[in-house]
C-alpha cells in the first residue's frame, strides 16, 4: 500500500499541474480505495465524495458512476442503507444510460445485499435473480468478445503466414535468378580466356 500511496500522490500533483479534473477525480477514487483497504471508512467516504463532486457536473457519466458505486459499497459496509441506495439510484440511471450490463449487474448485487440484510426477502430475491441474469449476459457478452478477438488473432496469424510464404517464395526465386545471372556472367568472362589459351 505504501508504494501505491506514493504513486497516486505523485499522480495527483501532476494532474493538479495539468488542471485535469478527470485525473484529480480518479486519484481521489484511488485514495478512497486505499483508505477502504486500511479499514478507514470515514476517510474513504470523504475521498469518494470528492471524486463524485468533481465528476457530477462534468457530463462524463462513466467516471461519475465509478465513485457512486464506490460510495454505495462503502455505505453498505457501514450499514447506512439509505445512503447506499441514494448513490445506487444515481449509478443505476447512469448504467442504464450507458447500457453497461456489467455495472447493472454490480448494482443488482448491492441491492440484493441491502434488501437481504433488511429482511425484505421478496425484493432481495428479485435483485438476486436480476443479478444472475445480468451476470449470464455479461459472461455471454465477454465470451462473444473473446471469440471475436480469437477470430481476429487467427485471421491475423493466417494472413501473416500467407505473407511469410509469399516472401519466402520471392526470396527463393530471387536467389535462383541471382545464381543464374552469376553463372552466366562467369561463363561470359571465362569464355574468351579459353579461346586465347587455345590460340597460343
Amino acid at each position: 500500500l505504501d508504494s501505491a500511496w506514493v504513486y497516486y500522490r505523485h499522480s495527483m500533483e501532476q494532474n493538479r499541474l495539468a488542471e485535469s479534473d478527470l485525473g484529480i477525480s480518479l486519484c481521489y477514487t484511488h485514495f478512497g480505495r486505499l483508505y477502504d483497504k486500511q479499514g478507514k471508512t470515514a476517510e474513504a467516504i470523504a475521498e469518494y465524495r470528492k471524486a463524485y463532486e468533481i465528476m457530477k457536473p462534468s457530463g462524463d457519466r462513466w467516471h461519475t458512476m465509478e465513485p457512486c458505486l464506490a460510495l454505495a459499497e462503502v455505505h453498505l459496509k457501514t450499514g447506512d442503507y439509505n445512503a447506499a441506495m441514494h448513490y445506487l439510484e444515481i449509478a443505476d440511471q447512469l448504467a442504464h444510460d450507458l447500457h453497461s450490463l456489467e455495472h447493472q449487474s454490480q448494482i443488482a448485487r448491492i441491492y440484493y445485499e441491502i434488501y437481504s440484510r433488511k429482511g425484505d426477502y421478496a425484493r432481495a430475491l428479485r435483485y438476486y435473480t436480476e443479478y444472475n441474469e445480468l451476470g449470464d449476459s455479461v459472461a455471454s457478452e465477454k465470451n462473444i468478445i473473446h471469440m471475436q478477438n480469437m477470430r481476429m488473432r487467427y485471421e491475423n496469424e493466417q494472413h501473416r503466414a500467407e505473407m511469410d510464404a509469399v516472401n519466402n517464395e520471392y526470396k527463393a526465386e530471387r536467389k535462383i535468378l541471382l545464381q543464374n545471372l552469376s553463372g552466366n556472367s562467369s561463363w561470359k568472362n571465362g569464355a574468351p580466356e579459353k579461346e586465347v589459351a587455345a590460340c597460343e
